[in-house]
């Protein structure tokens, strides 16, 4: 489809929208992969093609915005949307579960003045999956749902976080559907933090979650 980028985003359909920022993405990718490979310069013709269109964040955000102006939670929105978002949250409570006892290994090494460990990072990090072709790939990839990173005091982190009802954050404050449902916080990352609208959520198949223990060394040079 053939898009032009002169329009104000507001203009376009969804349809346009997604096609662009596909567009979008692919020229990203093929910049990248040029800047990537030694000596290989992106012509002044390409970088002109990118810096005159709008960017794939603006593209995505306009896009979300109008699915979830025009969204309405039907009482079947509601049970599908609530399971995933206890899915959500049971798969936080894994991956939690999964990385304590490192913790506590990582804690203790550093209590013994271990020689390389100084500190460390636990990253919780949320992937959801729709497994259709087209705008879901692209949002699966570029997926913008906050990692929960977790250093000093982190089982206070994750009590904090868990135990918070996020049903009063934007957007979901708006719908007083979910007034009585306790949101957790995975849910609040993908509905807030990243490029996924509220349709987009309910499409959710598979959900994954990676735990990443980075151990740091530090090393003064006077």
């Amino acid at each position: 489809m053939k898009i032009s980028t002169h329009r104000k985003l507001e203009d376009y359909s969804i349809e346009e929208l997604e096609s662009l920022a596909i567009d979008l993405d692919s020229k990203y990718q093929d910049l990248e992969k040029c800047l990537k490979r030694y000596g290989d310069i992106p012509s002044n013709a390409d970088l002109r093609r990118v810096r005159n269109e709008p960017s794939l964040n603006d593209v995505l955000l306009e896009r979300q915005r109008r699915l979830n102006d025009d969204f309405r939670f039907t009482p079947k929105r509601v049970v599908r949307f609530i399971k995933i978002n206890d899915h959500l949250t049971e798969s936080f409570e894994k991956a939690w579960n999964e990385a304590r006892p490192i913790i506590r290994d990582l804690d203790q090494r550093i209590q013994n003045k271990d020689p390389f460990l100084k500190d460390y990072e636990v990253e919780l990090k949320l992937k959801p999956y729709i497994d259709k072709p087209g705008i879901y790939e692209l949002l699966e990839d570029i997926i913008h749902a906050s990692p929960v990173e977790l250093r000093h005091y982190c089982e206070k982190s994750y009590c904090s976080l868990q135990d918070l009802n996020w049903n009063e954050d934007v957007p979901l404050c708006h719908y007083s559907q979910l007034a009585n449902y306790h949101i957790g916080y995975p849910m609040h990352e993908l509905s807030n933090h990243s490029m996924w609208s509220l349709p987009d959520i309910l499409k959710t198949i598979r959900i994954q979650m990676d735990v990443t223990i980075t151990r740091q060394h530090f090393a003064d040079i006077e």
